[in-house]
């Protein structure tokens, strides 16, 4: 369980990447750049997710490998 803290260090960075995203107007990139349609409540969703599994594995970690 020594590297058990990789996990939550990536989780921790997503949560930052996330906040990058809203503070550099991920929305107005998306539409402009990849002309897609995404909107707000999709981003907070997926990313909500994100975390959440990111989470799951952090504490699951290298206990249970083969999960």
């Amino acid at each position: 369980m020594a590297h058990e803290y990789i996990l939550w260090i990536a989780t921790a960075a997503y949560a930052l990447h996330m906040i990058e995203e809203t503070i550099y107007d991920w929305h107005g990139w998306v539409r402009r750049v990849l002309k897609l349609q995404a909107e707000w409540n999709e981003f907070y969703m997926v990313n909500g997710f994100v975390i959440v599994l990111g989470i799951s594995c952090a504490m699951i970690g290298w206990r249970q490998p083969m999960v």
